[in-house]
């Protein structure tokens, strides 16, 4: 197994030892963390849960933990609420959202309990929450975004031990400018007094520098570049080192990093200050094979053999493995919240919706933005489709993503695709996010790929507000050995598609 990329000394793993009883069972079973119970991933097949919807149990107890220690959560289906000899300390909404509980009130011997609500026995937002997104007909009052793992219940990522025991820095923020890279540091307690020592490494050069904490910011350069390109990873070791005020190393942060800039202008693609075509494709397995290093190895080194510069992870964020291995092999990755509006129309108008999904976001990048293979990120997919355009939703949702996106920069330079598939973006006169996206259908949009040829007719937001235009989802019938096209399962898109191909029905409007 190759050493991983990134690495915080202050955090160790805590994925052993639990019990877990299923929801309305009393027995408990030994499992290991990342754990669900039901989390089928992305199927159009009817799903088979092992364990019946509701609340699970997770039980563990305590050894070695003291003040100043903290529990991190990479991620919990749907919500849960953490206990300590049966008091509450800690309680969270968002499968996909990172989250802290504090062991100060732990002793030897403690017992931890996690209870974990799943997606669908999560309670709804309250009756009338939403005076304007409920006008749709698919209008859900789901408390937050589900992503493609519809039923998902569990502790279904990974769980960390951290030790906190005075000031500890937090990973630094670093983007890629020109020839250096430039950061942000900032910390957890007082770093009045201490410096931070910086190693910047490729294996054939070194170069080192000690900056105050107190700076808040550093640069820091290769004295020989070497640029990353897709498919052409050029690794950088950032090594960032907590100094007490005696030299003594109190904390040791390790993370990837490529020279590259990646950016939208004049309505095209630039990478490392060219102009630049992308080729990619829609999505990895991610939400079905979470955990697989050497699975993940393969499918990622599959794709880079094809030449897949970019790929997206569709309606879902990854787990770290799949982008550890994309910054190993250079694949630059698209990568988006669990706002999957294609199964339903969410509550954007409700204050409280708006509020936990910001949260999600806000996780969400501050957990991945250390990945320099994530170049893309993109608010959700298919956010409306044409029932809510047509009733006007539009504008209100462009209004949420805009405030949402704001956010969003604060934390990362990297463009922004403000709603996979943005319809309704050709009717609102306003830009929102950076890149463009649209989803091609055959029988809808187009019907092959020699059609492409229009693409921009399709994509073009009006005559003045251009952006790049990606297309991250096309798709044509299956085909038997006959060429005869056919639907597997009930995948209503191909359903469509061989409709169309077949000549069953010529009018779009009647398509089901």
């Amino acid at each position: 197994m190759e050493t991983p990329l990134f690495s915080d000394s202050t955090m160790a793993p805590f994925d052993d030892g639990w019990m877990f009883t299923p929801p309305g069972a009393s027995a408990a079973r030994p499992v290991t963390l990342p754990h669900a119970w039901n989390a089928e991933g992305w199927s159009y097949e009817a799903p088979r849960p092992a364990e019946p919807a509701g609340t699970g149990v997770y039980r563990k107890t305590l050894h070695g933990v003291g003040a100043g220690d903290v529990l991190k959560f990479e991620g919990v289906a749907l919500s849960c609420r953490v206990r300590i000899d049966g008091k509450e300390v800690a309680s969270n909404l968002g499968a996909h959202r990172a989250f802290e509980v504090p062991l100060d009130s732990a002793k030897e011997g403690s017992e931890l309990v996690v209870e974990v609500t799943d997606k669908p026995s999560t309670p709804l937002l309250p009756e009338g929450c939403d005076a304007v997104f409920a006008a749709s007909p698919r209008y859900r009052r789901w408390p937050a975004a589900f992503g493609s793992s519809m039923k998902a219940g569990g502790i279904w990522r990974h769980v960390h031990l951290v030790r906190r025991r005075g000031t500890v820095m937090e990973t630094p923020a670093v983007t890629p400018v020109g020839t250096r890279f430039e950061g942000t540091l900032s910390f957890l307690g007082s770093p009045e007094g201490h410096s931070v020592r910086l190693t910047l490494s490729d294996g054939a050069e070194t170069v080192a520098k000690t900056v105050p904490a107190t700076a808040g910011a550093f640069a820091i350069a290769p004295e020989r570049p070497v640029f990353s390109w897709p498919l052409r990873p050029y690794l950088y070791t950032l090594v960032s080192e907590l100094l007490a005020p005696d030299g003594a190393v109190l904390q040791t942060i390790r993370q990837p990093l490529w020279l590259m800039t990646f950016e939208t202008r004049d309505s095209e693609f630039r990478m490392n200050g060219r102009p630049y075509f992308l080729r990619g494709q829609n999505g990895f397995p991610h939400c079905n094979v979470p955990y697989d290093r050497e699975y993940i190895r393969q499918y990622v080194s599959a794709c880079r053999a094809q030449g897949v510069e970019i790929s997206r992870f569709h309606t879902e964020p990854p787990s770290h493995e799949w982008l550890d291995e994309c910054d190993r092999q250079g694949v630059m990755v698209i990568l988006e919240m669990p706002l999957h509006g294609s199964v339903g129309c969410y509550s954007f108008g409700s204050e409280q919706f708006q509020k936990t999904e910001l949260a999600e976001i806000i996780s969400v990048v501050r957990e991945c933005r250390h990945h320099p293979c994530v170049q893309i990120w993109s608010m959700g997919n298919e956010l409306i489709v044409a029932c809510e355009r047509d009733r006007g939703l539009g504008k209100p949702l462009f209004d949420v993503l805009e405030g949402w996106i704001a956010e969003v920069r604060k934390l990362s330079a990297q463009p922004v695709i403000a709603n996979s598939n943005g319809d309704a973006a050709n009717l609102v006169h306003k830009t929102v996010g950076d890149i463009d996206d649209i989803h091609q259908y055959g029988g809808w949009y187009t019907e092959t790929l020699y059609d492409l040829r229009h693409f921009a007719d399709c994509t073009l937001k009006n005559d003045m507000l251009f952006q790049p235009a990606i297309s991250t989802e096309s798709i044509a019938a299956y085909t038997n050995d006959d060429g005869e096209p056919f639907v597997r399962g009930n995948d209503v898109r191909q359903r469509k598609v061989v409709d169309m191909r077949i000549g069953r029905i010529a009018d779009l409007s009647a398509q089901v």
